[in-house]
């Protein structure tokens, strides 16, 4: 059930003698949207450490996913005082920074692997290359190619 956090949380909310939420949808989909970022940064975290390991540059990144990251704990801060609507943008606003942080970690994985790309790229031509001028010598010229002859005369 994916609503029996919200339910549970009602019943503490309920028993404590706090407000419930008017909205429980909002409030389900902020929690939705705070584990999804969670998700999200775990896919770029990987992104991002497999372009390291390729020589890449990834300050610039890490320092963008530390803005998102400020993003989503005031949104978290928000929404343990339970200001539901400024909790929702302010994750909305965290995962769209944190897509755009995904963009990039992709071009910049891209770049990096862009001379193993060549170099297979160049293998697999050299292999035609030669494998097109053997087949060109053997069965188009005939140069190595000698007839059988007997070795005995009759």
């Amino acid at each position: 059930n994916p609503f029996a956090l919200d339910v549970f949380m009602n019943m503490l909310f309920y028993s404590t003698g706090k407000e419930l939420p008017s909205d429980i949808v909002k409030v389900h989909t902020v929690r939705q949207g705070l584990i999804n970022y969670e998700e999200a940064k775990s896919w770029v975290l990987s992104v991002v450490d497999f372009a390291d390991r390729f020589g890449a540059n990834t300050g610039r990144i890490y320092d963008e996913i530390a803005g998102a990251d400020g993003v989503r704990a005031e949104a978290r801060d928000v929404y343990v005082r339970q200001e539901y609507d400024e909790a929702l943008s302010l994750v909305e606003e965290a995962r769209s920074s944190l897509d755009q942080i995904a963009e990039h970690a992709l071009k910049l994985k891209d770049r990096a692997l862009m001379w193993t790309y060549i170099i297979e790229w160049l293998a697999v031509l050299a292999t035609l290359m030669i494998s097109g001028q053997v087949v060109y010598a053997v069965m188009i010229q005939r140069r190595l190619y000698r007839g059988v002859t007997s070795t005995r005369s009759i």
